[in-house]
């Protein structure tokens, strides 16, 4: 079932006729993590496997379980490789498995140039930061299971890594139930740039020792608020505007992974 000349909506279509009419063993998702999301959303809710063609910018979600890059060990895994289970989360009541980002983030994927980026990778993004990091400071609401906390810009996050193989928390883990919402502090550019440098260097703990970070862990139920809407993303793709309801009951997805080690 090949849909890359097609939109989402009618990709998304055709791969419910094909899972309920024809019978599907599995679905290869060829592409990045918002391509994973929107091929997941299809198959979780009807238990069908997802295997992953990492073709993305960042791929998160192969970096997250541990998928070679190698074209014959990678078709090795998507052959025969186990199925490991992953629950994801609902943005605004869809379904999502990585994280939702509000403000930054939001505003970096939202301000992208997608012809540039399949030109030039992950460079594309860098004119989108700075564009980001231009805009005025947003000033955020975020309620996590009813404790009413404030942030510049807010991550929802049910996976360890970020932006490809950067460590974001260890609180998380994809294999394993539950959210963390890490609440960045503070509202100006240069805390931004120092968030940014953190996540970068790995150094996310020394931020929260520091009080520029809250971590919120687990998080089940998120609502995150502006008086002026904001940008949002979710699975590396545009999302929207504020307000987002972010909750922990998602769907299951299976997700073909490699075979544990020994």
């Amino acid at each position: 079932l090949d849909c890359s000349s097609a939109s989402p909506e009618v990709a998304q279509a055709r791969m419910v006729t094909a899972i309920e009419r024809e019978g599907i063993d599995a679905v290869l998702a060829a592409g990045g993590d918002g391509t994973i999301r929107r091929v997941a959303a299809v198959a979780a809710p009807r238990g069908v496997p997802v295997g992953i063609v990492p073709l993305g910018t960042g791929n998160v979600m192969a970096h997250e379980i541990g998928l070679p890059t190698a074209p014959s060990a990678l078709a090795d895994v998507l052959i025969g490789g186990p199925v490991a289970r992953v629950r994801g989360g609902t943005a605004n009541g869809e379904p999502f498995f990585l994280w939702a980002g509000v403000g930054f983030d939001g505003r970096v994927v939202s301000g992208l140039d997608h012809a540039w980026k399949r030109r030039i990778g992950k460079l594309a993004y860098a004119r989108a930061i700075a564009g980001a990091l231009g805009a005025p400071p947003d000033d955020l609401e975020v309620v996590v299971d009813g404790m009413r906390r404030a942030a510049a810009w807010v991550i929802v996050t049910n996976a360890s890594r970020y932006g490809g193989s950067f460590t974001l928390t260890r609180h998380t883990r994809l294999t394993e139930p539950g959210l963390a919402t890490l609440l960045f502090r503070g509202g100006s550019r240069a805390r931004l740039v120092g968030a940014l440098s953190a996540i970068a260097l790995g150094r996310l703990p020394r931020l929260e020792a520091l009080g520029a970070l809250d971590v919120v862990r687990p998080s089940r139920h998120v609502v995150v608020t502006a008086r002026r809407a904001v940008p949002v993303q979710v699975d590396g793709d545009p999302f929207g505007l504020t307000p987002l309801e972010i909750r922990d009951e998602g769907p299951e997805l299976q997700v073909i992974v490699p075979p544990a080690p020994g």
